[in-house]
């Protein structure tokens, strides 16, 4: 079975966000502090520990660890919210319609076709279900096509993976940080774009896309991916 290395999404970004946010403040409030001591000031300084003697920049440090952590405890909590109890190679029977996101399960800014049945030329294809919704906002537009194919066996689903995966996987795309045993792409326009990926859980196979004017269209489609393989 092809897996794919977790990733902590978003945790690169905010350990630099804060880094770059904070690290100027310190060097700043470091070269004011020096010029406003005096050598007698500065001779008491240095009889007292090194965390009286500069109290503010210890609390800025102490401030910028404790976002670290929530950042990386965020990312750990979002990686595991999807279900990583499934059994290996156990056939999943639930209808596929079932497995897409329901209307009480999705925000009412989105719009929502009617579920389609879905036929594919694959082997051990046995049903399928597509879902599309929408939203429009402001200045913005997403759609998200989301669907769910059925196998009668772990190979066969495992087949049709690895051949979709790798009609995709193509030199001059950006891959997208999707959860175990998932792969994706994006195109990333400025601040819009589209986003595209497939998940394997055993006799399942999940196929998302997202295209959007705004930069939210990668979070959309993470946000759904979410909801489809918490049920399985």
């Amino acid at each position: 079975m092809v897996k794919h290395k977790k990733h902590f999404v978003g945790s690169t970004f905010w350990i630099i966000f804060w880094i770059i946010f904070f690290f100027p403040i310190a060097i700043i409030y470091w070269a004011v502090r020096q010029e406003e001591l005096s050598e007698k000031e500065l001779k008491k300084l240095e009889e007292r520990p090194w965390i009286k003697k500069h109290k503010i920049f210890s609390g800025i440090m102490a401030f910028f660890l404790l976002l670290i952590g929530m950042s990386l405890l965020a990312n750990v909590v979002d990686s595991d919210s999807v279900n990583n109890n499934l059994e290996e190679g156990k056939l999943i029977s639930v209808d596929s319609a079932s497995l897409l996101p329901q209307d009480v399960e999705i925000d009412r800014e989105w719009r929502l076709k009617d579920i389609e049945d879905l036929i594919i030329n694959s082997n051990g294809f046995v049903e399928g279900s597509e879902l599309q919704i929408s939203k429009t906002e402001s200045f913005s537009g997403t759609t998200v096509i989301m669907k769910v194919f059925r196998f009668d066996s772990v190979e066969n689903a495992q087949n049709y993976y690895n051949q979709e995966v790798e009609s995709i996987n193509i030199r001059g795309v950006k891959e997208l940080k999707l959860s175990d045993n998932c792969f994706g792409i994006e195109n990333d326009i400025g601040l819009s774009g589209s986003a595209q990926g497939y998940c394997l859980r055993n006799n399942i196979v999940i196929y998302l896309k997202s295209a959007s004017s705004s930069f939210m269209y990668a979070s959309d489609l993470r946000d759904f991916q979410k909801i489809i393989l918490k049920k399985i």
